[in-house]
């Protein structure tokens, strides 16, 4: 092999390592799936508990459903795309990745067979994509100097792994038809001589224009009540032994970062790992009413879990939201001098830094609503991070970058660990979901800063609301975040209601702060904020502000009334 395709390859086999730390390597377990009709609803759907066995015995393999699809006409694929869909954390990017990591070492052990081709269309528009073989080809000259159109290249058998297409750009019928023709050229290598090269592409499920894409693109049919009905893979997700095994796996190979004083739930299954008994979690998680189904089947979730252990927090009567927001104010707190084991970061760091990420989760819908896929550049950061007025407007983004490396460039270090993967000083979430939780704090953040001003400007409001289209999942963990907030907001304060305050302290305290902060709360400030006494080095939130909390109802019912007066406000944005 030439250099240039041994380099692909390479790069094609690293793409098996899972994690969002550069250190992590985590276990991948296979990824199973179903056929689901097209013209049904796309996206979660109910699973009765009781079933649950039933249901995940009748699954499949997903690279079995895709040899199952490409066998019929398997001499003809020219017109033939497979969709893989599924929602948020059921672990499509790690399937495409380790599925093109698998093929590309056969490759380069056997010499022959398909070759594999990954590409994430979160970076659809950094090509130009422009000739007749689209977008695949010009990522593969920009990127590797090879020209698939070569008598080198032309000639091997393909499979194309295309991802996210629901991370494109704007998520509209003509915007998802010009991308899928811009992928769908790569077909026109030799469509003489090469008609069996493969092309599948994920996505999350959208309403406008996904079931079109679908329909046109020759899916798998099957025989129901004498007619021929399409179908797209479902993916499941961890199945319960999946979930258990993951995890028992994963923590067996760690320890707790702190070995002393571990809560009951972590100091159990530490314990069963050293008796070598497998823990049910799941069930725990289930019976707990912590997680339903629909969660316990995600990998994000069970990846949170772990965290969550890891670090010795007790999130088994938080539901859900509790366990996004708890790993939230996890990588808050230990991201910014990740590579620095002697810092200790205060709690007023933490809540700045919460700040910057909730400006920083802005900017991503932002350009996502432009059609930028979210993608962020180091230097726009850079001026969100002091305000755009402090710049030269004439300085290129090279001289801002070297202003902050001159300063240390420590909170653009911050933004690089976990939540954020880089490119050529471009930056990315490393899941949407990390994206959608801090958005969505983003959103309720407007709410109470404006509800709590003495003349709320709800024009203001309305305007910092519209940064483009939110997604289904933005909207239910805002709709959960609310939940969580009216449930502290009582008189007397139960134990249980407490351990909710603590979830949403960091929150709050963001907003009380004003550095980083386009959404500050004088009123929270002085009111609240200024009289919570902690030291530098405290770890622990005040118990006198957690009893003393700063949210009732009266306040929840001037959000109530600012919301209403949004809704009803004759200008719209």
């Amino acid at each position: 092999m030439e250099e240039k395709e041994t380099r692909l390859l390479l790069d094609t086999f690293r793409l098996k390592q899972i994690g969002f730390e550069k250190n992590e390597n985590l276990k991948y377990e296979t990824t199973y799936g179903s056929w689901k009709p097209v013209d049904s609803h796309i996206g979660e759907e109910y699973i009765d508990h009781e079933k649950i066995e039933e249901i995940e015995n009748n699954l499949k393999s997903v690279e079995d459903l895709i040899e199952e699809y490409f066998s019929i006409d398997p001499q003809n694929h020219l017109e033939k795309i497979l969709f893989i869909i599924a929602d948020f954390g059921k672990g499509k990017s790690v399937f495409m990745k380790t599925y093109a990591a698998k093929l590309a070492q056969k490759y380069a052990e056997e010499k022959e067979g398909f070759f594999p081709i990954y590409f994430n269309l979160r970076n659809f528009k950094q090509y130009l994509n422009t000739d007749h073989l689209g977008v695949i080809n010009d990522y593969l000259l920009t990127e590797y100097g090879i020209n698939i159109n070569s008598d080198k290249f032309r000639n091997k058998k393909y499979v194309f792994l295309i991802d996210s297409l629901d991370e494109s750009g704007e998520l509209n019928q003509a915007s998802i038809q010009a991308v899928i023709s811009s992928v769908k050229q790569i077909q026109n290598l030799n469509r003489e001589l090469y008609r069996t090269n493969r092309l599948i592409i994920t996505s999350r499920p959208f309403s406008d224009g996904l079931k079109e894409v679908i329909h046109i693109h020759k899916p798998y049919c099957l025989k129901e009540e004498e007619r021929e009905i399409p179908h797209y893979i479902s993916l499941y997700g961890f199945k319960k032994d999946q979930f258990n095994n993951w995890l028992y796996d994963t923590l067996k190979k760690k320890a707790p970062h702190e070995k002393s004083k571990l809560v009951d739930f972590v100091d159990q299954i530490y314990k069963d790992i050293q008796s070598q008994k497998k823990t049910d979690i799941y069930q725990q998680l289930l019976e707990n009413g912590t997680l339903q189904v629909s969660e316990l089947r995600r990998p994000i979730f069970a990846y949170m879990i772990y965290q969550l252990i890891l670090n010795n927090i007790d999130f088994l009567s938080v539901g859900k939201i509790g366990i996004y927001l708890s790993f939230l104010n996890l990588l808050t707190k230990e991201a910014k001098h990740i590579n620095d084991p002697h810092y200790k970061i205060s709690l007023q760091e933490e809540f700045e830094f919460r700040n910057l990420l909730h400006a920083t989760a802005a900017l991503w819908m932002y350009e996502r609503h432009n059609g930028n896929q979210g993608s962020l550049k180091k230097a726009d950061l850079c001026r969100l991070l002091d305000g755009e007025s402090k710049y030269d407007k004439n300085k290129s983004d090279k001289e801002i970058l070297q202003d902050y490396a001159n300063k240390g460039a420590t909170d653009i270090q911050f933004l690089s660990h976990s939540y954020f993967g880089e490119n050529n000083n471009t930056l990315h979430f490393q899941h949407q979901s990390f994206a959608e939780i801090l958005l969505a704090e983003y959103y309720l953040k407007i709410f109470i800063k404006f509800a709590l001003d003495e003349n709320p400007d709800v024009d203001e409001a309305r305007a910092r609301l519209s940064l483009g289209k939110p997604t289904e999942q933005t909207i239910m963990f805002l709709k959960s975040l609310l939940q969580l907030l009216r449930e502290t907001a009582i008189p007397d304060p139960t134990p249980e209601v407490i351990e909710k305050r603590k979830l949403l302290f960091p929150f709050l305290s963001s907003i009380a702060i004003s550095k980083n902060n386009f959404l500050f709360s004088p009123a929270m400030h002085y009111d609240w904020y200024r009289n919570c006494h902690f030291t530098p080095s405290s770890t622990e939130y005040p118990r006198e502000t957690l009893e003393n909390w700063y949210m009732d109802q009266e306040k929840i019912n001037k959000i109530l009334d600012l919301s209403k007066k949004i809704i009803e406000s004759p200008n719209f944005f």
